[in-house]
């Protein structure tokens, strides 16, 4: 559960550690150019991190439909990669204006017509439902591809259900 509420950043007023300065200072200069100073606070639960077993079964998993060849994936940092983005999102994106190479965080910033591509988060960076979903985002396309070997199963039958 979580509620959120946008506010003047000027009505704001809490303590932030030193850490968070800096990209807190980068976030309102942001909104005081795109949203006339108007930011969203959400609130939540502390999210969960990810656990040791995800790790373990996502990788054999991974590296099980990858040794398959059920897939078409150029490589298998690109299968990798590409169930990161499905379950995490990007950690950033780089494209292309005018032939030159750009970076940035947020999707909006990428100008219209620009060849762009998604840098997913490291695995250690998702949260335990990120990692579930990449996770069920594999065994599904498994499954939709063929897979069916013993390993495979046997991988997912040693899975813990939370």
């Amino acid at each position: 559960m979580a509620i959120s509420i946008t506010l003047d950043r000027k009505d704001l007023s809490f303590p932030i550690e030193q850490r968070y300065k800096y990209q807190l200072d980068l976030l309102f200069k942001r909104a005081d150019k795109k949203s006339n100073g108007f930011v969203t606070i959400e609130l939540s639960l502390p999210k969960r991190i990810g656990t040791d077993s995800q790790n373990k079964a996502f990788h054999a998993l991974l590296n099980e439909y990858y040794i398959s060849g059920l897939h078409s994936y150029a490589s298998y940092e690109d299968m990798r990669d590409s169930f990161k983005l499905k379950a995490g999102g990007a950690k950033e994106y780089i494209y292309l204006e005018n032939g030159k190479q750009h970076t940035c965080k947020q999707f909006d910033d990428i100008p219209k017509g620009c060849q762009h591509i998604g840098i997913p988060k490291s695995w250690l960076d998702l949260i335990r439902e990120e990692r579930t979903m990449a996770i069920k985002l594999l065994i599904a396309e498994g499954y939709e591809a063929g897979m069916n070997s013993a390993h495979w199963e046997e991988i997912i039958s040693g899975m813990e259900v939370n």
